[in-house]
């Protein structure tokens, strides 16, 4: 067989042969030499030559490069002729063209006409920026270009802010390792509490949100402190500059916001004390000159403040806001699921990835309810792991969500169904929505029950798994009716898999468990998650039915077979791996009454 390094060093042998045979035709061309190849050191560029490129303006060098996994990514660009950085959009600090989306692919097996492709679009780029028609690229791109702005090491900022395109005065939290900033202290303690366990200071400071007319482009990025105060004058928001100034203060943060065309953009600037020394060392408090300490007029003090004329220190603003990391601004969804509450009883195999799911999703409230302790075993298909073995699973799943999502408000009860029911009713009263994963029929009859005598608008959601793993279920049914599903000791009307034997025992009395891991169970999981979905958002009926028919060759293999029901239904498909929906029954089924044993395994 042949070794993976001599194929690929063979590839990329033949495309570059081909590709340098072709540019040593073009005008001037010429291999790049080891000094000018250094230029771009950090790129990784094994190769590279030096060609020249007629333009509306005049000729232009290009640099063409080619990296250490070509030709399985592209050939790069770079205009050696350039204007000063930040001149141009789309070309970087060291000259690179960005020519190609993040995402997209090349043909490795054609070098040459990837080559010819990309070098037009190279010609296309530059001709738009000699004329100015790709200026506004700068505007729509802003984040990127901005944070060219930011000097190397500067201490970012996490932004939790409403984007809601109004100027007023925020909070900011300094951490040693990051900033955070919100729209009230509360907001930061709740994000810094659910992250870390606690909330780290209980110190904050006001800060200005100002929203511009429109992004800015290079040219107008701040500079000074006056600066800044010019920006507050273009959109009347002086006062909030004497509103967040202080004599005592060090330095104010300030966060610039602006609608692109692509979404709300964030930047942020810190403007400092002006401070002074005098002719003996001493610093002296220019904001304070002329008046007693704490007697300075706030709209006197913002002018000192910023009409200084010092400059300003940029700072990247990363967003972590619910909307944005939840579909990066562009998910409908989230306008609902940020209001949306679930109560998932039973943290097992499905409920407990059902709530990451969920969690992950967007829904802002969840419950967890589970009263049984993680065991090693239960490791093999859950989003726990060996950390929380003996820990309680609602216990352990809630601490790890909300930690992975501040954002969010996640808690748990460790107790049963059955008892939550009777002492906390009122928290599933509060639910939109439940998930009842339990897999008891005890539990699940009774919250039927009590579903019913509530008349609740929570709705309510079962899902379950078949043997092995080899079927799955959600169920959405009317208050009352889940019952009607099954007989009177809990075996399902409809089944998709029939087994010999449906579960294995450990060597200990009454211990009996279902052979299957992680990847068997995430269908279900994912049948049960999207119709908790559809049903917070309304896209889904009252008495549907959702079932997953596994892969054949999973139910051979592990010892079952298709019911009879379900090689009856009118969507049987031998082979399986499917989803069906059905209506689940509204009243009991008049075949099966009678006389039946009263308990079943």
């Amino acid at each position: 067989m042949p070794d993976s390094d001599s194929v690929l060093d063979r590839h990329r042998a033949e495309a570059t042969a081909v590709l340098s045979s072709y540019i040593e035709t073009l005008p001037a061309a010429r291999e790049l030499l080891a000094h000018e190849l250094r230029v771009y050191s950090d790129r990784d560029f094994a190769i590279g030559w030096r060609v020249t490129v007629e333009f509306s303006d005049k000729p232009r060098r290009l640099d063409v490069l080619v990296g250490t996994d070509f030709p399985f990514e592209a050939v790069r660009f770079a205009l050696v002729d350039r204007p000063e950085f930040l001149t141009w959009p789309h070309v970087e600090r060291d000259g690179l063209l960005c020519l190609l989306q993040n995402n997209s692919n090349v043909d490795h097996g054609r070098p040459l006409a990837t080559f010819q492709n990309l070098l037009g679009k190279a010609h296309r780029l530059i001709e738009e920026c000699i004329t100015g028609t790709n200026a506004a690229d700068f505007e729509a791109e802003f984040e990127t270009y901005w944070n060219y702005a930011v000097s190397d090491g500067t201490k970012p900022c996490r932004s939790l802010l409403t984007l809601d395109g109004k100027n007023r005065v925020v909070s900011i939290w300094r951490g040693k390792d990051l900033d955070l900033v919100a729209d009230g202290p509360g907001q930061i303690t709740s994000w810094l509490t659910h992250r870390f366990g606690q909330c780290k200071s209980s110190e904050f400071e006001d800060a200005a949100l100002l929203w511009l007319p429109q992004a800015m482009r290079p040219d107008q990025y701040p500079k000074t402190a006056n600066d800044i105060y010019r920006h507050a004058q273009r959109v009347r928001a002086t006062q909030l500059l004497s509103d967040t100034a202080g004599e005592k203060a060090d330095r104010i943060s300030l966060l610039l916001g602006a609608i692109t065309a692509n979404g709300p953009v964030l930047a942020g600037v810190t403007v400092r004390n002006p401070k002074q020394k005098d002719l003996l060392g001493r610093n002296t408090n220019l904001l304070t000159r002329g008046f007693r300490p704490g007697h300075v007029p706030q709209q006197l003090m913002a002018s000192r403040f910023f009409q200084s004329g010092l400059p300003i220190a940029p700072f990247r603003v990363i967003r972590i806001d619910h909307d944005w990391i939840h579909g990066r601004g562009h998910d409908a969804r989230q306008a609902a699921l940020k209001q949306a509450s679930v109560a998932i009883l039973g943290c097992g195999s499905v409920g407990a990835p059902v709530a990451a799911n969920l969690a992950t999703a967007g829904v802002a409230r969840i419950l967890l309810v589970d009263p049984d302790n993680l065991d090693g075993p239960n490791t093999g298909r859950h989003p726990l792991g060996a950390t929380n073995i003996g820990n309680n699973k609602a216990l352990g799943l809630a601490k790890k969500l909300q930690a992975d999502y501040p954002h969010l408000q996640i808690d748990y009860r460790d107790v049963t169904l059955q008892k939550l029911l009777r002492i906390e009713p009122m928290l599933l009263d509060q639910c939109d929505l439940i998930i009842s994963a339990t897999g008891h029929w005890g539990a699940q009859t009774m919250l039927d029950e009590w579903f019913q005598g509530r008349k609740a608008k929570t709705k309510i959601i079962y899902g379950w798994t078949e043997a092995h793993a080899c079927a799955g279920h959600a169920t959405y049914p009317a208050p009352g009716c889940f019952k009607y599903g099954f007989d009177s000791t809990g075996v399902p009307r409809f089944a998709v898999t029939n087994w010999p034997e449906q579960a294995v025992q450990e060597p200990a009395c009454g211990a009996h468990f279902q052979p299957y891991g992680a990847v068997e169970i995430a269908n279900t999981v994912t049948l049960v998650a999207s119709l908790a979905l559809d049903a917070l958002l309304d896209d889904a009926t009252v008495g549907a039915h959702r079932f997953w028919a596994g892969p054949q060759d999973l139910l051979l293999q592990s010892g079952g077979q298709w019911s009879e029901a379900w090689r009856s239904h009118p969507q049987f498909r031998l082979e399986g791996n499917l989803i069906v929906q059905q209506v689940w029954p509204r009243d009991a089924d008049p075949t099966t009454e009678g006389e039946q044993d009263a308990t079943s395994d």
